[in-house]
């Protein structure tokens, strides 16, 4: 009887974590009453960081994420992807709006399913789901749906450079104990 207590408790509790996703990292999205997504205007700004120096953030201060198995203008990460790793949704034909310290370029592309993705020089934008905090970088080299997964520094125009400037700066931070001493951003 525990166990089946015990299994039906944890079903639950994932259930729940998962219909939670939307609510968590919706970036500036608020639910209409028919239940669909309305995307706002959102906002890629640049936060300073101990560990990695200057990465890209979106609403809230939450830290954006680039996938190694995306293409430029191309969105790989769907499926069970999505609710792990939620992408940066703007509203249809709508141009996202940048901070003062973003550099590069900021456009939409359409997701398999039709909805509009924020990219950064073309490259698509992510959440993950565990970092709670503003700034909170843990999902940062993590391979996880058939790639790896990096913050990505304002100077970054490729998967490449987001890889190589962030393990850079965490390198630094993880031989001085300090955070970096030249900034990638």
């Amino acid at each position: 009887m525990k166990k089946r207590f015990s299994l039906l408790f944890g079903v639950i509790v994932v259930l729940f974590c998962v219909a939670a996703v939307p609510f968590v990292f919706a970036g500036g999205q608020k639910e209409h009453s028919s239940g669909a997504l309305m995307r706002s205007d959102p906002t890629v700004s640049v936060r300073n960081t101990t560990q990695y120096g200057k990465i890209l953030v979106g609403s809230g201060g939450k830290t954006l994420y680039v996938f190694q198995k995306d293409s430029p203008g191309k969105s790989n990460c769907t499926g069970g992807c999505a609710p792990l790793w939620p992408p940066l949704l703007a509203t249809s034909g709508q141009t996202p709006s940048k901070g003062s310290q973003v550099r590069g370029t900021l456009a939409t592309i359409k997701r398999a399913g039709g909805k509009d993705q924020v990219t950064y020089n073309g490259m698509p934008l992510y959440y993950y789901l565990p970092d709670t905090a503003p700034g909170q970088a843990t999902g940062q080299g993590i391979p996880s749906f058939g790639g790896l997964w990096y913050v990505v520094p304002p100077k970054a125009t490729s998967f490449a450079q987001a890889k190589s400037m962030s393990e850079r700066a965490s390198a630094q931070t993880t031989t001085t104990g300090t955070k970096p001493a030249k900034s990638w951003g």
